[in-house]
C-alpha cells in the first residue's frame, strides 16, 4: 500500500514531491493550526483527484494523508473561490466516492465511502508496485495514520504476501484498534473473539492467566509450534501469552500448514505481528482504569531518526495491574519493546525487534470445589481465595526478532528471518488438599477447617527454563510462460527448542504436602504444610516454607527438539487473469530428545533417555476463481503431522509407538471485499480429520506393575483413533462503511470421535468444544463534527453453546451450560493542541451473566467462574 503524506504549505510543488519521496514526513509549518480554520482562495481545475489534493495541500497548509492506490483514476469537479479547509474538502471530494476526516487540528485523512458517482476502483494489476505522480515515484510507503479494523495483507497462509480475499484459506485478524476498542482483557480473550476458538484452563499450577489450552476447529493446538511471531515459529513456553500493547495485530490461520511450520496440530496457527517503526513521527500515551481497581498505562513512540528517513525506530512501554474478581488474585504484566528499521534503498529493508515481557500473577485456580465428605460445594462466596498471600506465578521472557527483505525486481525477492527467545518461570501455589495427597480428602472438619498443600514450580512440567531459536530463508518471484503467471516460492527453515526443569527433591517436598505418597518421604510429612483454612473465618498470610524453592536443583540435562523444513510452491495465474491454482509441498523432519526423570533422589539416578525422529511430506493444493473485481471462490486441501505427545507409549509387543498423528483438511469457501477492500466477508465449509490418535487399549484391566509384553495384564496402546470436525464458518470484519466497523463471526462445529477403542465416546462431541459459537462486535460513528471531533459507540455479543467433559461407561457426562455475554462501549475523539485525544468507556458483561470456564464447572466438581460485570475507562493522547 502506498500512503502519501503531504505537508506542502509554502513549498513549491516539485519540492513537496521530492520531500515526500525521500521521507514522507516534513516539519509542519508554525501556522498550520490557524491555516486549517482560515479561508483561502483556491483555483483547482476539474481533473485527477491525486493532482487536486496536491494542489489543495499546497494552498491550505494542512497535512493530507491517504492511500494513492485507492484513488486510482478518480476525478474531481475542482474547487474555486475562498473556502475553509472543511468547506473546500467537502466540495473537492463531492461525487468522488471519498470523504475526509480530521485526525488533528492540521491533519486530514482521506478515506473511501460508499460510492455514488465515483469511478470504479482500479484492479490490483493496475495499481501494483510504485505510484507515479508528475514524474516522481513514491514507493511502498510508510504509514497510514488512520485507525482501522481493515484486513491487512498477510503471508501467514502462503509465505507470500497476499490480500486475505485472494488467499485460499480462512484467515481472521484482530487489529490493534479492534483489540483496544473491544476492551479485551488479555490475549486469550482476543483469541476467543474469533468464532470457533476456545481457550480453557487446565489444572496447571502456573494458573490460567498464563497457561491455557487453545482449540481451533475442534482441535487443541497443544503449543507444539503453532504459535508464530512475525510469521516465525516461537514454540510453546511464553509464546501464547503476549502483551497486546506490543502488537499491531493478531492473526489466526485456520487449518493445517505443516509444510511451512513443521510438526503441528491440524486446527490452525496463531501469528502475533509486532509493531514496526513508521516513517512519520507519531507519539501516543495511554492510561486506563476499571471499576475493580485495576490500572495501567503505556507509551508508544515511532518515527525517523535521520533526515533521509532511512533509519526508523519504535519504542513501546507498558505497565498494568489487573485485579481479578477473586480476592487477592491479580496479574501484573510489564513489557518493553524496541525496534529499529534500516532501509537504505527502496529495494532493501531490515528490522530488528527486542521485547522484554515480565508477567507476575497469583495463580488463578478453582473458585470453589466439592467437599469430599458431603459432596456439596463449600459454602463460600465466588470471590473466596484458597491460597496464601505470597503465592506467585512468574514468567519472564526475552524475545529477539530479525528480518530482512531484498527486492531487486518482481522476478526476485529474498526474505530472511531469525528469532531467539529465552523464558524462565517459577510458581508457588497453595491449593485444597485432596486427590490422593496422603489420604487428606478435600473436606472440611466440624469447625469448617479445610486442609491445604503447596505446589512449587520447579518440580515438574511446565518447564522452568526454555530457549527457542528459529531462522529461515524464502526466495520468491514472478515470471510468465505461455501466458501463465507464476508466483513461485522456495524456502526452508530450522527451529530448535531446549528446556530443562529444576526439581525439589521429594524428601523435601514431602514437608509441605506436595508428594506425601512418595517412597522417599521421611520424618514428618506435611510438617511445613500451610495451615488449614477456615471457610467461615479465613486468615490469609504468607507461607513460611517459601524458602524451599531455593533448594531446587537442575538434576536432568536439557531436553532438545529440532525441526527442519523445506518447501516449494507455485501460484499459477491462468491467462484469463481470474483463475489461480496453488501447488505446494513441504518436507519436515522432527527430532526430539527426551530426558529420563529422576528415579532415585538419593543417588540422582535417572531413567533412560528417549528419542523420537519423524519425517513427513505435507502437500497443499488450492484453486481460486475471481468473480468480478471483489469476490473469490476457492477450494483447498492441506495436511499436517504431529508426533505422539509421549515417548512412553508402547504397543502390545512392548515397542514404542512412534508413528505420528496425521491431519488433513478439505475446505471450500467464498470471500468478498467490501468498501474498497476495507471490509471482508468470508464463508467456509470444511472437513478436518486427525488420525493415528493413541488410546490406552486396556486401562481398566491392566496392571502397571506387569512389564512383560503380551502378558494378560500388560498395559499397551493402540493407534486406532480418528477424530473429525465438519464445520461452517462465517465472518464479516473490517470497515464495512465509512461509519460502521465490525468483527463478527459464527462457527458451527460437528467435532466428533469417529473411531476409538473408547467406545463410550465414539460418535460423541469432542470434549470442551461448543457446537455453536457466535461473536459480534459492531462499532459505529454516531457524529462527525467539522472540527475533527467524533462520537462513536460499540456493541458486542458472545454466545457459546454447551460443552461436555467426556462420556463415561453409562454414557453420562457433565455438561457446562451455554451462555451469552453483552459488551458495550462509547468513544469520543477530538483535536487537542498539536494532537488528538480519545476517551473510551466500556462495560464488559453488561447484564452480569453467570458462566463458567469450559473445563472447570459446577457439575464437574470444581468451579472457575467467568468474569463479572466490569467497567473500563481509557484515555489516549496522540501527537
Amino acid at each position: 500500500m502506498s500512503v502519501l503524506v503531504f505537508r506542502a504549505a509554502g513549498m513549491p510543488l516539485a519540492a513537496a514531491l521530492l520531500a515526500t519521496t525521500a521521507s514522507l514526513a516534513l516539519p509542519a509549518p508554525a501556522d498550520a493550526q490557524e491555516s486549517a480554520a482560515a479561508r483561502r482562495d483556491y483555483a483547482i481545475p476539474a481533473g485527477n483527484l491525486n493532482a487536486a489534493l496536491l494542489a489543495f495541500a499546497e494552498t491550505s497548509g494542512v497535512e493530507i494523508v491517504y492511500d494513492a492506490t485507492r484513488l486510482g483514476n478518480a476525478r474531481t469537479r475542482g474547487l474555486q473561490g475562498p473556502h475553509s479547509v472543511a468547506e473546500g474538502l467537502a466540495l473537492l471530494l463531492e461525487g468522488t466516492g471519498f470523504t475526509y476526516r480530521f485526525t488533528g487540528p492540521s491533519t486530514v485523512s482521506i478515506r473511501p465511502r460508499p460510492p455514488r458517482q465515483a469511478s470504479p476502483p482500479p484492479s490490483r494489476a493496475e495499481t501494483a508496485g510504485a505510484v507515479k505522480l508528475k514524474g516522481m515515484t513514491v514507493v511502498d510507503s510508510a504509514i497510514d495514520d488512520e485507525e482501522t479494523y481493515a484486513p491487512a495483507p498477510t503471508s501467514v497462509a502462503t509465505k507470500i504476501e497476499l490480500p486475505v480475499r485472494k488467499t485460499p484459506f480462512t484467515i481472521n485478524q484482530a487489529s490493534e484498534e479492534l483489540i483496544e476498542e473491544r476492551g479485551d482483557v488479555n490475549i486469550f480473550e482476543t483469541l476467543e473473539n474469533f468464532a470457533g476458538v476456545t481457550t480453557t484452563s487446565t489444572n496447571a499450577d502456573i494458573g490460567q492467566g498464563i497457561s491455557r489450552s487453545i482449540q481451533v476447529r475442534g482441535f487443541d493446538l497443544g503449543g507444539a509450534g503453532q504459535t508464530l511471531v512475525n510469521g516465525q515459529r516461537a514454540y510453546s513456553l511464553g509464546s501464547q501469552n503476549r502483551d497486546a500493547a506490543n502488537l499491531e495485530r493478531v492473526e489466526l490461520l485456520r487449518g493445517p500448514a505443516a509444510l511451512y511450520y513443521g510438526a503441528a496440530q491440524p486446527g490452525g496457527v496463531i501469528n502475533y505481528v509486532y509493531k514496526r517503526p513508521k516513517a512519520t513521527a507519531r507519539y501516543a500515551v495511554k492510561a486506563d482504569v476499571d471499576s475493580e481497581g485495576s490500572y495501567g498505562g503505556s507509551i508508544d513512540l515511532t518515527g525517523p531518526i535521520d533526515a533521509a528517513g532511512t533509519l526508523l525506530y519504535r519504542a513501546v512501554g507498558n505497565y498494568s495491574r489487573y485485579e481479578d474478581d477473586q480476592d487477592h488474585i491479580f496479574s501484573n504484566p510489564v513489557s518493553a519493546l524496541a525496534a529499529l528499521t534500516w532501509s537504505p534503498s527502496p529495494e532493501f529493508s531490515t528490522t530488528f525487534t527486542y521485547e522484554y515481557y515480565d508477567f507476575e500473577s497469583v495463580p488463578e485456580q478453582e473458585n470453589n470445589k466439592r467437599d469430599g465428605t458431603t459432596g456439596e460445594y463449600f459454602p463460600v462466596p465466588r470471590d473466596f481465595f484458597w491460597g496464601n498471600l505470597n503465592d506467585r506465578a512468574v514468567r519472564t521472557s526475552h524475545t529477539l526478532i530479525w528480518d530482512a527483505k531484498w527486492t531487486p525486481s518482481d522476478a526476485l525477492k529474498v526474505s530472511a528471518y531469525a528469532n531467539f527467545q529465552r523464558a524462565d518461570q517459577w510458581y508457588q501455589n497453595t491449593r485444597i488438599a485432596g486427590g490422593g495427597r496422603a489420604g487428606y480428602p478435600a473436606s472440611a472438619d466440624a469447625d469448617g477447617n479445610v486442609p491445604r498443600y503447596v505446589s512449587m514450580g520447579r518440580n515438574s512440567s511446565p518447564e522452568t527454563e526454555r530457549e527457542n531459536l528459529s531462522f529461515g530463508l524464502d526466495v520468491s518471484g514472478r515470471f510468465e510462460t505461455f501466458g501463465l503467471g507464476h508466483d513461485w516460492l522456495v524456502g526452508g527453515g530450522y527451529g530448535q527448542t531446549r528446556s530443562r526443569s529444576s526439581y525439589i527433591p521429594s524428601y523435601l517436598s514431602c514437608l509441605f504436602g506436595q508428594s506425601t505418597t512418595s517412597n522417599d518421604c521421611e520424618g514428618e510429612p506435611r510438617s511445613l504444610a500451610p495451615p488449614d483454612l477456615n471457610i467461615f473465618d479465613p486468615v490469609h498470610e504468607d507461607w513460611e516454607g517459601a524458602y524451599l524453592l531455593d533448594e531446587a536443583i537442575f538434576a536432568v540435562p536439557w531436553d532438545k527438539r529440532e525441526d527442519y523444513n523445506l518447501y516449494v510452491q507455485d501460484l499459477i495465474t491462468l491467462p484469463n487473469d481470474t483463475t489461480r491454482v496453488m501447488l505446494a509441498v513441504g518436507w519436515s523432519r522432527f527430532e526430539n530428545l527426551g530426558r529420563g526423570g529422576i528415579s532415585n533422589w538419593r543417588t540422582l539416578e535417572r531413567n533412560d533417555d528417549t528419542r523420537n525422529d519423524v519425517e513427513a511430506w505435507s502437500p497443499r493444493f488450492a484453486i481460486m476463481q475471481d468473480i468480478g473485481d471483489s469476490s473469490t471462490i476457492y477450494a483447498s486441501f492441506g495436511e499436517s503431522f504431529q508426533p505422539q505427545s509421549s515417548l512412553t507409549l508402547n504397543d502390545i509387543d512392548g515397542e514404542l509407538i512412534l508413528d505420528p498423528e496425521r491431519g488433513r483438511q478439505y475446505e471450500i469457501g467464498y470471500k468478498r471485499d467490501l468498501f474498497y477492500g476495507e471490509g471482508l466477508l468470508q464463508v467456509s465449509l470444511f472437513r478436518l480429520e486427525k488420525e493415528n490418535v493413541a488410546r490406552a487399549a486396556n486401562p481398566d484391566t491392566c496392571d502397571p506393575n506387569v512389564v512383560t509384553p503380551g502378558a494378560p495384564l500388560y498395559c499397551y496402546y493402540l493407534l486406532d483413533g480418528l477424530q473429525r470436525s465438519d464445520g461452517l464458518e462465517i465472518s464479516l470484519s473490517g470497515n464495512i462503511t465509512s461509519w460502521w466497523s465490525a468483527s463478527m463471526g459464527y462457527s458451527y462445529l460437528d467435532a466428533t470421535v469417529v473411531e476409538s477403542n473408547d467406545v463410550n465416546n465414539v460418535g460423541k462431541q469432542i470434549p470442551y468444544v461448543p457446537e455453536h459459537s457466535l461473536t459480534l462486535w459492531n462499532r459505529w460513528t454516531l457524529f462527525d463534527w467539522a472540527d475533527g471531533s467524533n462520537l462513536g459507540a460499540g456493541v458486542g455479543l458472545k454466545l457459546y453453546d454447551r460443552v461436555n467433559n467426556g462420556f463415561d461407561d453409562e454414557g453420562e457426562t457433565d455438561w457446562n451450560p451455554s451462555y451469552e455475554l453483552v459488551d458495550v462501549g462509547l468513544y469520543y475523539t477530538a483535536p487537542l493542541a498539536a494532537g488528538q485525544v480519545k476517551v473510551s468507556a466500556q462495560i464488559k458483561n453488561l447484564f452480569d451473566a453467570t458462566y463458567y470456564d469450559r473445563r472447570r464447572y459446577r457439575s464437574s466438581g470444581a468451579i472457575v467462574w467467568g468474569n463479572k460485570r466490569r467497567a473500563f475507562l481509557n484515555l489516549e493522547y496522540r501527537f
